[in-house]
């Protein structure tokens, strides 16, 4: 079974702005005219002037979830290339391996 590699964890950043953007759409629509359409632009920036103004508090919510993410997409990393690339003696993975090992325990 070929499995395709795991992607990359969301940021604490992301991770705000997939909480926060309907919200931002509906504040947005809120106070603009009907005739004015609202622009990814737009929310955007709204999304960063809140995460800007989040207390250390509330940004530290996203940043654990965050942390889970990346420590579950490293142990999916490691599964996949432990299936992906065979173990032997002179693999240019080995190396690679041993330091994801040691950065999540290092985290866990």
């Amino acid at each position: 079974m070929d499995r395709k590699k795991p992607k990359a964890p969301l940021s604490s950043y992301l991770i705000f702005c997939n909480y926060e953007r309907e919200n931002v759409k509906q504040y947005l629509s809120q106070n603009l005219d009907s005739n004015t359409t609202i622009r990814i632009t737009d929310i955007q920036k709204e999304l960063s002037n809140k995460w800007k103004n989040l207390s250390d508090d509330e940004r530290k919510v996203y940043e654990e979830q965050a942390q889970l993410l990346k420590l579950k997409y490293n142990e999916e990393l490691i599964e996949w290339q432990k299936s992906t690339y065979k173990d032997g003696p002179g693999n240019k993975f080995e190396i690679k391996n041993k330091f994801l090992l040691i950065i999540f325990y290092y985290f866990n």
